[in-house]
């Protein structure tokens, strides 16, 4: 009796086991700066009967999401934006550590002099 791929899906139990962790190198050559994996595959996936087109497809999809991950679109921009506002506001309202040092510094030689 042949087991279907529907039943070997795995149940959030399993995906909180510890996996085997296998290294796969990144892949430089494509701009040197996005993130990229080999798609060569390693003797410890060999070893666990792992076919080479299985191996080049997951690649594939996992570099396509990094892909699309680091992609610069107007949402990207949007996120970004608020996010540099969100920090920086907070200045606004609250002085950093070097500014109060340096206010410090000027306000020292004053009061040792009185």
């Amino acid at each position: 009796m042949e087991v279907s791929k529907a039943t070997k899906r795995r149940t959030p139990e399993d995906l909180l086991k510890r996996p085997n962790i296998i290294a796969v190198a990144r892949d430089y050559t494509h701009d040197g700066f996005s993130t990229r994996f080999n798609n060569t595959l390693p003797q410890e996936l060999r070893e666990k009967n792992i076919t080479e087109t299985e191996f080049h497809n997951t690649v594939a999809r996992v570099n396509e999401m990094f892909e699309d991950a680091e992609q610069l679109n107007c949402c990207t921009f949007t996120e970004g934006c608020f996010g540099f506002l969100t920090v920086y506001s907070m200045f606004l309202f609250y002085d950093n550590h070097y500014k109060r040092l340096e206010i410090r510094i000027i306000v020292s030689p004053h009061e040792q002099t009185l």
